[in-house]
């Protein structure tokens, strides 16, 4: 049964708006005390790939305070 993956998080495409979206998305999730970085697979769509990037290098506060 797998690969011995335990959580994964999916990240899906819809451009710039998308993007800012799902950066505060999870900012929210975050404040609601959700870790989003504690996953072992991170798969991202055309946007959803640049936030997924954002959440597997921890780097969320940093791009959502920079795009904000």
């Amino acid at each position: 049964m797998g690969t011995g993956k335990k959580r994964a998080i999916a990240f899906g495409g819809g451009g710039e708006w998308f993007t800012f979206w799902t950066l505060a998305y999870c900012m929210q999730a975050k404040r609601q005390g959700v870790d989003l970085e504690n996953v072992d697979l991170t798969i991202g769509t055309s946007a959803g790939s640049i936030v997924g990037s954002f959440v597997s290098s921890a780097t969320v506060d940093a791009a959502y305070a920079r795009l904000a």
